[in-house]
């Protein structure tokens, strides 16, 4: 029979597995969201389809999260929309602008729907295999 101590020390080991194997799967899921958002991402000179990424994975007490995002300064215009001055010319179309509000391409969000669907199943595969057997 193990001894209390013997216990504590399993119940430490799992938890330790089972945070560095959150933190994978947390990482693996980012990365899986910027591969999608960048195929998601229309091309005009390749620069907002390069610049979606992701940081790394932050642990504060229970908790672990990481960013995604652009550091463009149009990228949260290309995501969300944006009003523009209708009538006003613009050279490097060659055009006016004929819309007040251009429709945002939400190609982040629809990513990470997708992604956060993933990663619980992730994690329930994950806290499935580290609690087999206990019971």
């Amino acid at each position: 029979m193990a001894s209390f101590e013997d216990l504590l020390k399993e119940i430490k080991n799992l938890k330790a597995e089972l945070d560095e194997g959150l933190m994978e799967d947390l990482e693996e899921t980012a990365t899986e969201a910027i591969a999608a958002t960048q195929s998601r991402t229309d091309v005009v000179t390749g620069n907002l389809r390069r610049s979606w990424t992701h940081s790394e994975v932050v642990v504060n007490s229970n908790n672990m999260s990481v960013e995604l995002g652009s550091d463009l300064e149009y990228a949260e215009a290309y995501e969300e929309g944006h009003s523009q001055e209708i009538g006003k010319y613009i050279p490097a179309i060659g055009k006016r602008l004929v819309k007040s509000f251009v429709e945002g391409k939400h190609v982040l969000r629809d990513s990470i729907t997708v992604a956060n669907k993933e990663l619980d199943k992730k994690v329930e595969n994950r806290l499935n295999k580290v609690f087999e057997g206990w019971s």
